[in-house]
């Protein structure tokens, strides 16, 4: 008899591991996704995964996987911050389209929350450290990584269980996104993390004090740093912040940064730069006397060198844009060089072939 019940556990088992049989011409559409560039198709997958066509959870576990795998080849790193005119060719080139590698990474992980807090987690572990590019003075955009922070802040709340933060694990997670700040580019996104995670006064004050240890050592180029000076100043104001570690590892930040070489665009002789104002205002608040903060001086602030700038290739320039422009214009608002108003086209003119 013992044989004949170990085959019929054996069915049983075989049985309760069949899936359900997937739609085929969902199938295909899942086939014809992963067959595409890497960007595309981690971005339909989250999309399928994330539609009413697929309800089985294992598979839209298999897609979220598929998709992270897929986001990390895609071509850019990380959304743009961009400098200028929103008309010039590199703002246009930085607008956000949700196909950056790094956006889709985390679009994966914030869908796998969702159905497996646990295994959100781990994914999340196993994208490598964030390195944002130190952009020259002649590029005009910057990298924008604060999608990363505010999912790491997302996983914080709901990826662990009692016993892992009885043990302070959730803690140890959000010091170890801290302490592997290398870009003046994730100094405000990594403070805003600290400031929404749902923690005491005295974890946030542990957080601080990493902060304050990782910003003493921190620079980057001039061009991502100006893009980014004001936001080491948003959690100054906090209670818990101990400002004795905080405020000399700013100063120290700031003067390393101003001091260094700088953008042309950057520089304006008759003041000094905008981070160096904030400080000394800030100072000046907190310790008017100046007995434990000093404020920064102009010879502090003086830049050791000039990098040049970037070019702002403006759309409408060349003579055949600008007539177009100007069609446009009168198309749109009318003829302006005729009197009272005669300037405007009827309706009648405005549906006209011509």
């Amino acid at each position: 008899m013992l044989p004949w019940i170990l085959f019929l556990a054996q069915v049983q088992a075989a049985a309760a591991d069949v899936s359900p049989k997937r739609p085929v011409e969902i199938q295909a559409l899942v086939d014809r996704a992963r067959s595409l560039p890497p960007e595309f198709s981690a971005d339909l997958q989250l999309r399928l995964a994330g539609s009413r066509l697929i309800t089985e959870a294992k598979w839209k576990r298999e897609l979220i996987e598929d998709a992270l795998l897929a986001a990390g080849r895609a071509p850019h790193p990380y959304r743009q911050r961009s400098l200028g005119t929103s008309d010039a060719r590199h703002s246009q080139e930085a607008a956000p389209n949700d196909l950056e590698a790094l956006t889709l990474q985390m679009g994966a992980i914030q869908a796998m929350l969702v159905l497996d807090p646990k295994r959100a987690l781990a994914l999340f572990e196993s994208i490598p450290t964030l390195e944002p590019a130190n952009v020259p003075c002649k590029v005009g955009v910057t990298p924008k990584v604060d999608l990363y922070y505010e999912t790491a802040a997302k996983i914080f709340e709901v990826s662990f269980t009692a016993a892992q933060r009885e043990k302070g694990d959730d803690l140890h997670f959000l010091k170890q996104r801290v302490a592997q700040m290398r870009s003046p580019a994730q100094a405000g996104p990594i403070l805003r993390m600290t400031l929404a995670a749902k923690i005491a006064d005295a974890q946030r004050k542990e957080l601080s004090t990493a902060f304050a240890v990782s910003l003493d050592r921190l620079s980057g180029s001039d061009r991502v740093f100006r893009a980014t000076e004001y936001d080491i100043f948003q959690a100054t104001a906090q209670p818990w912040v101990d400002r004795s570690l905080l405020i000399p590892a700013m100063r120290s930040y700031i003067v390393r940064q101003v001091s260094g070489a700088r953008c042309a665009d950057h520089i304006d002789a008759k003041m000094p730069p905008p981070s160096v104002r904030t400080f000394n205002m800030l100072v000046g608040v907190i310790d008017p006397g100046g007995a434990q903060y000093k404020p920064i001086t102009p010879e502090e602030s003086k830049p050791a060198k000039t990098e040049g700038t970037f070019e702002e290739h403006r759309y409408w320039q060349s003579v055949r844009s600008k007539q177009v422009l100007d069609g446009l214009k009168w198309l749109n608002h009318g003829n302006r060089d005729l009197p009272g108003d005669t300037r405007f086209l009827t309706d009648e003119e405005r549906k006209s072939l011509e």
